[in-house]
């Protein structure tokens, strides 16, 4: 699976959408139709990983131990056991392990119903990262709340929540009568490995058709209240496993103090103030593992033979990679697949030989989307291989590392695992982050892999937005981009993944495909933050530009619409900021807009920049014909890293001028994500994932918008109340057709 954001759904879920519409929209209806469309219901099942001690049986007065107390109080249709038969008729013994579906648990306030699971409400959160339970369950008397508390009121422990349609249509047009999918047998035999739960979860999904989904997580929370009448109401809170990555601190990490003296130091000696690189990674080699993994493999570039086993450390990939800069200290780099991995199989938490959680780091499928001249200017934080041509110059940066750009139709893409951190970069974001208010030698893990994100984009122009995301249906960390790739579709088919469309009807019956629509509530709204309002106020005017704001996407929505007040607004001190001095004249009002503008072409405004980011090229880098070493100047970074942004935006700019002239309603891919909330709410369908691209019925929209936006998943919510199964599905809005980077000038 690939990091791209804009996949198609499964083949199968989309084939499901339309059996499901074509039976809404079904005129001649068979006896079994009637029976789906009304008497269907949802179910939840909730099952405990919990196995019990026969002495703490025997004390709370059970006398079913080890897994089979767990067997026997599944959680569904009231409280069944592995056979899946429920409990019926009227206890006439006082066993509280009878089989009934009254006086379970004693008659010691008489008959009392079976507990049951009341109502579920699974959602996820912070973009999928997570999916957070929350189920109500009711125990009708002492015994039966003393075994829920045994077996699901467990902090920390596993569970596994189920749910599902009790029938449904298959997408070959069979009706399925009784839902035959579950995978608590397996969860309970204790035959099922961590590791391949999430497969099997994955692979009843896609099977079901859509018609069964299920989290396996961890409780996190629970609150009960006794009631008036001796029954008991507890809500469980399950999170998925996700949460390992957030929660995780890197005491893991820090087991000691951090020593400032490097080999052989007397402990009188007084700390250098001007120390090297190489000073600097010793001086952390004894705190933590990823300080010995720098300082064992700065050893090895040096040709030198660390004390510890060098096949631990040491990969001869490229995966770690020195620069000698000019009138600065050497530079060591770790590639950041290699690193993200590392901390899989050596920070992570582990369960037998499975690392909780998973990193994607496969080089070919993690793909960005880069800018025009995109660069790193700060190699003390990153770098990654660059070339460029100037005339008869070739500029190379770090020739050593692995290949970093693809370009495939004049794009430019980027293999994001393949760029590379300055491990002093990383030493000191955990130096840096903010300790744990328990403990002040901890930090959050998560903070560390965010400060590489805010890292990249700091030293590369800001044009990226990178964020690490879980990927809750396989368990994997992946790296995000939410600037869209223009040729989108083409990387997803190379990767094998889905670009068919998936179609919604919400308008009702259509007549042209004899389909009605499953959807039962739709909503939309716009949020609108702060650092929108400048960019809602360009996008409202007709062709509006201003240096540093990216509006096309918005802008594109207002074809042919003009603000009488306001019909354009661009930057008034663009050739002021570059600091060219024009020779024309200052114009304006003019039929173009009321307000003034430097009426050069572009290249003009940005004359010194192109100088200014030639320099840099001759200082960063290696030459082709020149025996020069790059140089690095700390004094010059803040000056050339806006020289790159500045660089950016003459590159975005003009695009935006050759792309609109081919198509109106072409948008910048670095755009990212509009504050367009779109909300569906339709009859229960699992294998939906976050980030995933939909179409809707356009008659219910305004024109402009199927010409303007896609949808994507932004956050699921499934409810099982009252024996249905809904989903609700809230979405984020791109531009359509992002146009490329391809500049000349």
């Amino acid at each position: 699976m690939s990091n791209i954001v804009g996949e198609g759904f499964a083949e199968q879920i989309i084939l499901q959408v339309e059996q499901r519409q074509k039976i809404h929209g079904s005129i001649t209806r068979k006896e079994e139709t009637l029976h789906y469309l009304n008497n269907r219901s949802g179910w939840a099942r909730l099952v405990s990983s919990v196995n019990v001690d026969a002495s703490v049986a025997k004390q709370r007065g059970i006398d079913l131990s080890g897994s089979d107390l767990a067997k026997n109080y599944i959680l569904f249709n009231g409280t069944t056991t592995t056979s899946g038969k429920p409990r019926s008729g009227i206890a006439t013994d006082k066993s509280i392990t009878n089989n009934n579906a009254y006086g379970l648990g004693g008659l010691e306030f008489g008959l009392r119903p079976m507990p049951g699971i009341i109502q579920a409400s699974v959602k996820t959160e912070t973009r999928g990262s997570l999916k957070t339970a929350t189920i109500q369950i009711e125990a009708n008397n002492r015994t039966q709340f003393d075994v829920i508390d045994l077996l699901y009121m467990r902090l920390g422990y596993s569970m596994l929540l189920e749910w599902g349609h009790s029938s449904y249509y298959k997408n070959n047009g069979e009706y399925e009568k009784d839902n035959p999918f579950s995978l608590s047998n397996q969860f309970l035999s204790g035959k099922l490995k961590y590791e391949e739960v999430y497969d099997e979860i994955q692979k009843r999904r896609l099977n079901s058709n859509g018609n069964y989904d299920a989290v396996f997580g961890k409780v996190v929370n629970f609150t009960w209240t006794f009631n008036p009448n001796g029954t008991y109401s507890i809500t469980l809170i399950l999170r998925s496993m996700g949460d390992v990555i957030e929660s995780l601190k890197s005491n893991i990490l820090l087991p000691g103090k951090v020593s400032t003296k490097t080999e052989g130091e007397e402990e009188d000696k007084e700390e250098d103030l001007n120390p090297t690189t190489e000073d600097i990674i010793a001086s952390f080699k004894d705190a933590h593992s990823i300080g010995r993994l720098f300082y064992e493999n700065q050893l090895l570039l040096e040709g030198q033979t660390p004390k510890e086993d060098k096949s631990t450390f040491y990969r001869d990939n490229k995966d770690f990679f020195s620069q000698q800069y000019e009138g600065g200290q050497t530079q060591y780099y770790i590639r950041l697949g290699y690193f993200l991995k590392w901390i899989e199989n050596n920070i992570i938490p582990k369960t037998g030989k499975s690392s909780l959680i998973k990193f994607d780091t496969d080089v070919d499928s993690n793909i960005i989307h880069l800018a025009p001249y995109q660069v790193s200017t700060d190699p003390r934080i990153c770098t990654f291989k660059s070339k460029f041509i100037n005339g008869d110059k070739l500029y190379s940066i770090s020739g050593n590392a692995a290949d970093f750009k693809s370009s495939y139709n004049s794009s430019n893409y980027g293999k994001i695992m393949n760029s590379y951190f300055n491990v002093v970069y990383i030493l000191e974001a955990i130096k840096n982050l903010p300790n744990t208010p328990s403990d002040s030698n901890t930090v959050g893990l998560y903070d560390l892999l965010e400060s590489l994100c805010s890292g990249w984009s700091k030293a590369t122009g800001g044009y990226n937005s990178l964020e690490f995301k879980i990927e809750e249906e396989t368990n994997t960390v992946k790296l995000i981009d939410s600037v869209s790739l223009p040729d989108r579709d083409f990387w997803l088919r190379k990767l094998n993944q889905t670009t068919k469309d998936i179609t919604f009807e919400v308008y009702g019956y259509n007549k042209s495909n004899n389909q009605a629509g499953f959807i039962r509530d739709i909503s939309f709204e716009t949020t609108i933050t702060n650092e929108l309002a400048t960019m809602i106020t360009i996008g409202a005017t007709k062709q509006g530009t201003v240096t540093g704001q990216d509006s096309t996407a918005l802008s594109r929505m207002n074809i042919g619409l003009i603000d009488r007040l306001k019909e354009k607004i661009t930057s008034v001190n663009d050739a002021v900021d570059n600091t060219i001095i024009p020779e024309a004249p200052l114009v304006g009002p003019s039929p173009s807009g009321p307000l003034f503008s430097y009426d050069l072409p572009l290249e003009d405004k940005y004359k010194d920049v192109f100088l200014n980011f030639n320099k840099f090229l001759e200082t960063i880098s290696y030459v082709s014909g020149s025996n020069t070493t790059p140089t690095l100047d700390v004094n010059t970074i803040d000056t050339y890293s806006s020289t790159l942004t500045q660089m950016i935006e003459y590159g975005q700019a003009k695009n935006t001028q050759e792309a609109t002239k081919k198509d109106q309603y072409a948008s910048s891919p670095n755009a990212g994500f509009l504050p367009f909330n779109l909300s569906l709410t339709m009859d229960g369908l699992s294998g939906i994932k976050v980030y995933q691209k939909y179409k809707m019925d356009t008659e219910y929209l305004p024109s402009n918008y199927p010409t303007s936006l896609e949808f994507l998943v932004s956050s699921i919510t499934h409810n099982i109340v009252g024996n249905e199964w809904t989903t609700q599905l809230n979405s984020i809005a791109i531009p359509k057709k992002p146009f490329s980077t391809s500049v000349t000038r």
